[in-house]
């Protein structure tokens, strides 16, 4: 059984990979940041935020992460 790499692969496929060798990485403070940094090189974005929501009325987000290049 051979299987193609990520080369071969579309371009949303490579993203998803990317974004999941990221996340295998150990936990630390930088971890969504990598995230991040992976999401927005595959989709060619100059910024990108990560928040979550902080209350149950889903009016409030903390920023997790955020990059501006």
């Amino acid at each position: 059984m051979t299987t193609a790499g990520p080369a071969s692969w579309d371009p949303h496929a490579r993203t998803l990979h990317r974004v999941a060798l990221a996340a295998a990485k150990p936990a630390g403070p930088s971890l969504f940041a990598e995230l991040l940094r992976e999401v927005m090189a595959s989709l060619g974005a100059a910024s990108g935020l990560v928040a979550v929501f902080t209350d149950e009325t889903r009016t409030r987000v903390r920023t997790i992460a955020s990059i501006l290049d």
